[in-house]
């Protein structure tokens, strides 16, 4: 057994230094009804691009320092403003609309699928960089289309803009690279178990992992580098999952800014706590990944304003495309 995602993946691979050998994503016979997404920052509106464009095949979001859907329309300007500092200027209804008529051209699934989605929102109360007021914002967007009864908030931590975990990272309140930041509290299990409806094990400090840290080729996906993806991204599997049609869970984290491997290497993966929930409840995490691009995305963001192309929002959009296919191919 591996007590830590990094030493899991130099023993398990074999390697005793230097990368792992990046093969092809495997295919796991996991549960097509247990597959969820959550992120942080250009994560986070990803990962609600990825609930809203195909929310037929995702049960449930975490979404850690967002924004609504095509809240940037578009518009760099707009990202960097009212999507992130300037929350009075979003026209919530708007956005809500935007997202039925996208819905009634078929590049998004229907947004009566997201009545039963799980949804999870955190936002620290020292975020500086996306103000609480956006995450209000995501809040209110989804009264449109979630049963309130399945949307859990966190906006009372002192967190500042991070992934938020029980023992690693900055200090709390730090809106500061790596944007992992040690609150003592397991943010990757709250969001995972409100998700799968409460009863997760959740893991203690003595927990050992049984399962590897794959690198995996991203390029079966996706021309990386035309649309800002690195050429490899991570898979965490389980041991009980490592096998076909495991039936286990599907969970996809999406990195942040500054935060992809070219970046930060494996911190996000090994360090923010999904891996070890994982483990003790059968999920599957994948975890791709986002790279600068010199015109466009200089520090590595997902695209949540248009880069790659107008339909970045939608089942076209190739990102989306990507990492659906990564999905499609973890349930096969």
């Amino acid at each position: 057994m591996c007590s830590r995602g990094v030493l899991c993946l130099l023993l398990l691979t074999g390697l005793t230094g230097g990368e792992a050998a990046v093969s092809p994503l495997g295919s796991y016979g996991a549960d097509p009804d247990q597959v969820s997404v959550s992120g942080l920052s250009s994560g986070a509106y990803m990962t609600v691009q990825m609930q809203v464009a195909h929310s037929k095949t995702f049960m449930g979001a975490g979404v850690v320092a967002g924004g609504p859907y095509f809240c940037a329309q578009n518009l760099a300007t707009k990202a960097v403003g009212e999507c992130m500092e300037s929350p009075g200027k979003i026209n919530v209804g708007y956005l809500q609309q935007v997202t039925r008529n996208t819905a009634a051209t078929l590049t998004i699934d229907p947004v009566s699928n997201m009545y039963n989605h799980r949804v999870y929102l955190f936002s620290g109360t020292h975020d500086t960089v996306v103000v609480q007021g956006v995450m209000e914002k995501l809040q209110e967007y989804y009264t449109d289309f979630v049963n309130s009864a399945n949307v859990k908030t966190q906006f009372s931590l002192a967190a500042g803009h991070a992934f938020i975990t029980d023992d690693y990272g900055n200090a709390c309140s730090a809106n500061a690279d790596p944007y992992i930041s040690d609150c003592n509290s397991n943010e990757a299990y709250n969001i995972l178990n409100h998700i799968y409806g409460g009863n997760l094990l959740k893991p203690n400090a003595f927990a050992s992992q049984t399962g590897t840290l794959y690198e995996f080729d991203q390029t079966d996906f996706v021309n990386a580098g035309l649309n800002s993806m690195d050429t490899s991204g991570y898979i965490y599997v389980p041991g009980g999952c490592n096998r076909a049609n495991s039936n286990c869970k599907v969970h996809v984290v999406f990195h942040g800014c500054l935060q992809g491997k070219e970046s930060v290497g494996d911190e996000v993966p090994t360090y923010t706590g999904y891996n070890e929930v994982a483990d003790l409840n059968d999920i599957i995490v994948i975890y791709p990944q986002a790279v600068t691009k010199a015109m466009g995305n200089p520090n590595g963001c997902w695209d949540w304003w248009g880069y790659t192309g107008s339909d970045y929002a939608s089942k076209l959009g190739n990102q989306i495309k990507a990492v659906k296919g990564m999905v499609d191919r973890v349930l096969a």
